[in-house]
């Protein structure tokens, strides 16, 4: 004799004919049913055993990086001019963005100090050239115009970026912006 059951797994877990497993961490399932259930996004990750919904997966952090169904952070593994931003899904990271320099390992980007600037991937920042003839920082500007992660600013002797008035004002005016 067999028994039919009308037995069907709820949100948050799986399993065949009524017998079910919570979805595990790094996991969710919307509705019930037997459908398996979804990994986290990678970038994403999840303590929470037997999720019901895509939002129980939160970003990894600035300076780890997750996989797709991860149930933890992993340390960021990238080298000298690359970093992981927020949501990283790669060990290796991502280039330095300009105007920025980037340690590796876990470290966040930093911002470059005013008088210096650099291009993107760096390591360090390079210091702007004085004088009133000074192209150092306005060059670096025109070759990552677009750039939205740009910072540039005055050195430390008061000299702005370039010789042209036009130079300037776009220098002070950059500078302004990402300084606000």
């Amino acid at each position: 004799m067999s028994v039919e059951t009308d037995c069907i797994c709820n949100a948050g877990s799986t399993g065949p004919d009524g017998s079910c497993d919570e979805c595990v961490a790094g996991k969710y399932k919307i509705a019930s049913g037997d459908a398996a259930c979804t990994n986290c996004s990678a970038g994403q990750y999840s303590t929470v055993v037997g999720a019901v919904s895509e939002w129980q997966c939160q970003p990894c952090t600035a300076g780890a990086y997750c996989t797709s169904g991860s149930d933890k952070m992993q340390a960021c593994g990238a080298s000298a001019g690359r970093y992981c931003p927020l949501g990283s899904t790669a060990s290796e990271g991502t280039p330095c963005p300009a105007g920025f320099y980037c340690t590796g390992g876990s470290n966040d980007k930093q911002a470059c100090g005013a008088g210096k600037y650099s291009a993107g991937g760096a390591s360090e920042c390079s210091q702007c050239e004085s004088g009133p003839d000074s192209k150092s920082c306005m060059d670096s500007v025109q070759k990552e115009e677009r750039s939205e992660d740009i910072a540039v600013s005055s050195n430390s002797n008061g000299n702005t970026c370039g010789k042209e008035t036009a130079q300037v004002i776009y220098c002070m005016m950059l500078y302004m912006f990402y300084n606000m």
